[in-house]
């Protein structure tokens, strides 16, 4: 078992970088930074506007804020969800998603997308991006136990991410574009790649 490592530059927003040693000698030559030991903080949680299923959750379609749809089987994420225009995060963890849908772009609010557990074998930015007109800044992406061997060179769609996790997926380097990343990013992790 890889030992996680955490990277820091100066000058650079980019606070923490977890990788595994797999990938820490290819980042550490493309940024030349010394690293720290850390764990990878957790996301916080919020109960109000929590809903479990889609059916109770069209009941209310304006109160929801949180989606939690783990274990449900689901093969791709329904264009149901874009009824709720004040969706803050989407939990879809432990299903069987193989494709992250550009309609998730219509979600204005959605600033957490957790996708982790699925069979995920690509990363698809623009279905990613954050929607210009949201009221949060930034946003937090988790893609962790999934079939991805490959980070996208298009970045330019992730602008807005601060957290972005890819643990224990089958990446094996790191493109020089996510360079672009480096205003936004806090927190990149890829332990177990």
């Amino acid at each position: 078992m890889t030992t996680p490592r955490t990277y820091s530059k100066a000058g650079s927003r980019i606070t923490r970088l977890v990788v595994g040693c797999a990938l820490a000698a290819a980042f550490v030559s493309q940024i030349g930074c010394p690293y720290e030991s850390s764990m990878r903080p957790e996301m916080p949680y919020t109960p109000f506007g929590s809903y479990y299923t889609l059916d109770s959750a069209l009941g209310n379609p304006t109160d929801v804020r949180h989606l939690h749809l783990m274990n449900m089987g689901y093969d791709s994420i329904p264009f149901i969800i874009t009824s709720f225009p004040n969706l803050l995060t989407l939990d879809m963890r432990r299903n069987r998603i193989t494709d992250i849908p550009v309609f998730l772009t219509l979600l204005k609010e959605l600033d957490y997308r957790r996708l982790d557990n699925n069979q995920l074998d690509s990363i698809n930015t623009r279905a990613l991006r954050k929607n210009e007109a949201g009221s949060y800044a930034y946003m937090t992406i988790d893609l962790d136990s999934n079939d991805i061997w490959k980070m996208p060179d298009n970045f330019q769609y992730l602008l807005h991410v601060d957290q972005l996790s890819l643990e224990y997926n089958k990446i094996t380097s790191i493109p020089r574009s996510i360079s672009l990343l480096s205003e936004s990013l806090w927190v990149l992790s890829l332990v177990g790649n």
